[in-house]
């Protein structure tokens, strides 16, 4: 599975754990709602500025950020046998 794609399965976990809907995540991070919505389908190649707006909205590091995306796409590897 891409990058993209785990980005997005990522950040739908976090938002679950935080309790926050896709809308105020966007409001909060000053992110369209529909480009929002796009990043958590997989469907946008994002910019740096907005990873670290994502990480800053989650209260953690860039680099925690990125780890978290690399286990979601290690466990879909695991799961899917690649």
């Amino acid at each position: 599975m891409s990058l993209q794609k785990n980005l997005g399965i990522t950040l739908k976990a976090l938002r679950a754990e935080k309790g926050v809907s896709q809308e105020k995540l966007a409001l909060s991070t000053g992110i369209d709602r529909r480009y929002m919505s796009d990043i958590e389908n997989g469907k946008r190649n994002i910019s740096l500025e907005i990873i670290e707006k994502l990480a800053a909205f989650f209260e953690m590091k860039v680099s925690e950020l990125i780890q978290r995306i690399e286990q979601a796409n290690t466990q879909t590897k695991n799961k899917h046998g690649k």
